[in-house]
């Protein structure tokens, strides 16, 4: 399905006024992906993703794309992304009542990466962008990685894979962060099986006011053993971890070299078994304080 742009006569008009041109476009099969990203705003409604395929939008600019009804997938033992959006001033939200279902029940095996091979959830390549608003079930695996991204904010997101508390969930991360900066997660609710949040490498990153539930809280790395190794200007404050293995944790892969500098952590609550950690590929160290 192209975009529906009027009639030629129309545009010509609106092109020649200077008025700016909104064109929509709605997914409800796979084949309507393509040209999608020449739309700026892009409806996803009540869509069936097939076994073994990505929702990939690619080269958006200047588009709102927002979710609507019920998003599901096909099953398939595979490592690919469910989904995957890429471009710049991007807006990506979603209509009340939406569920974007992950389905990850089905590849729960109690094994996570040493079990059958599992897609993660949802690869964001976004600058000068937000997203808010979306409601997520049952990750197979990672829920939101944000991968080379810069001038991100994300906000009012719900994760909810708290099933696999019972159904053999493993590596079901809220949210990773690789090589990004200028990068603020708020308001956004985790309930899970492993890292809330996870900062793999990236400079300037704001995690605050958060609800963390079920995992491995909130860590910074693993550092060291990636192409790029270097965490900065990190500020983590005003979030709300329970029912988890740790509070806030530092984690580095034994021999190998990466750097993590001006970390702040403020004023959080943890319930459960640690708050602050480091861990450095050999031994844990409770109680370690943050930089």
């Amino acid at each position: 399905m192209r975009c529906q742009c009027g009639e030629i006569a129309l545009l010509l008009l609106m092109i020649s006024s200077g008025v700016s041109w909104a064109s929509n476009h709605v997914i409800r099969s796979i084949e309507d992906v393509e040209g999608a990203n020449k739309c700026t705003n892009i409806t996803i409604s009540n869509l069936h993703v097939p076994a073994g395929v990505s929702l990939r939008l690619l080269g958006l600019r200047n588009a709102v794309v927002t979710f609507e009804g019920t998003i599901t997938f096909g099953f398939k033992q595979w490592s690919g992304q469910l989904m995957m959006f890429k471009g710049d001033n991007v807006t990506v939200t979603g209509t009340p009542g939406h569920l974007i279902h992950g389905g990850g029940e089905r590849w729960w095996d109690g094994y996570g990466v040493l079990g059958g091979p599992k897609p993660k959830f949802f690869e964001v390549r976004l600058n000068n962008s937000k997203i808010f608003g979306l409601r997520i079930k049952n990750t197979p695996m990672h829920a939101i990685s944000i991968n080379h991204s810069s001038n991100l904010t994300v906000s009012d997101i719900v994760v909810d894979s708290s099933e696999g508390d019972w159904k053999g969930a493993k590596r079901t991360d809220g949210f990773n962060i690789y090589e990004s900066r200028n990068v603020t997660i708020k308001n956004c609710r985790v309930s899970n099986q492993d890292d809330c949040i996870a900062v793999k490498s990236g400079t300037d990153l704001v995690f605050e006011n958060n609800y963390c539930s079920g995992g491995h809280g909130i860590s910074v790395g693993s550092v060291g053993g990636r192409k790029s190794n270097i965490v900065e200007r990190v500020l983590v404050r005003n979030n709300i971890i329970t029912n988890s293995f740790n509070g806030v944790r530092v984690k580095t892969v034994k021999n190998a070299v990466g750097q993590s500098q001006q970390r702040h952590i403020r004023r959080h609550y943890s319930g459960k078994h640690h708050w602050l950690w480091r861990h450095d590929g050999r031994k844990l160290h409770p109680g370690a304080r943050s930089a």
